[in-house]
């Protein structure tokens, strides 16, 4: 399934980096569309978003539901108008048959796709790799993740600065962002991704990846980054 800022084509190489710490505890605050969580190997993956809807589909998808193959545009707005977070329709529709995946941010008409169908394939894959791993979802604010073990990893995907503001979560604050990383550092390793971080930060995987900004040479080539905080090294 198409998710706004999803990590598709980088997924495995910051689960790599997750992986070799051999987490007994896993949280990602920022969920999204599951595409690291799903090659993470840990006692327990928590997983959360603040994303109401986006929850309620994919606990609904652990408990056995099935989405339909094909969703059509009267469909659409059906679910957009209404709005029931309870309902998993809502979650499956307004992500996986919208335009470039953001939230009811427009039906994704094509003679030559199926956008229901491919966010249903692509849905079981990802609950075919959770399936034989402890998995617990909730909705909330990333604030709220508390890890119990120093043994844990958190790893955020927020939306990065300068992008275009998430329906759900249209009103990010970077500057209380960063403080909890530091604060939280004190009890797990936090992994963050974004194209910068602020002074105190290390950087400990950089990923050049290609971008959806076209030039006359073609696309433009950003560097994604996973940083993370030393306090002993900046305090």
């Amino acid at each position: 399934m198409q998710y706004f800022g999803g990590k598709c084509r980088i997924a495995k190489q910051i689960a790599g980096l997750i992986n070799e710490q051999r987490p007994s505890q896993y949280y990602e605050p920022f969920c999204g569309g599951l595409w690291v969580s799903q090659y993470v190997q840990a006692g327990t993956l928590h997983l959360s978003d603040v994303s109401q809807p986006l929850i309620t589909l994919y606990q609904a998808l652990w408990d056995g539901w099935v989405p339909p193959s094909v969703v059509s545009e009267g469909d659409y707005k059906h679910y957009q108008d209404k709005q029931d977070y309870a309902d998993p329709m809502t979650g499956f529709v307004g992500y996986g048959c919208s335009f470039a995946g953001k939230y009811f941010g427009g039906y994704a008409r094509c003679s030559t796709r199926n956008y229901a169908l491919n966010a249903k394939n692509s849905l079981a894959r990802k609950f075919k790799a959770l399936r034989n791993k402890n998995v617990v979802f909730s909705t909330g604010d990333y604030s709220k993740v508390l890890p119990n073990s120093h043994r844990a990893i958190i790893y955020c995907d927020p939306p990065y600065q300068g992008t275009t503001s998430y329906a759900i979560c249209p009103d990010f604050h970077w500057l209380g962002f960063w403080a909890w990383i530091k604060e939280r550092s004190r009890m797990a390793t936090v992994y963050t991704s974004s194209y910068e971080a602020p002074h105190g930060f290390q950087t400990v995987l950089r990923i050049p990846t290609k971008t959806d900004i076209r030039t006359k040479s073609g696309r433009q080539t950003r560097c994604e980054q996973v940083f993370t905080w030393k306090e002993d090294e900046c305090a």
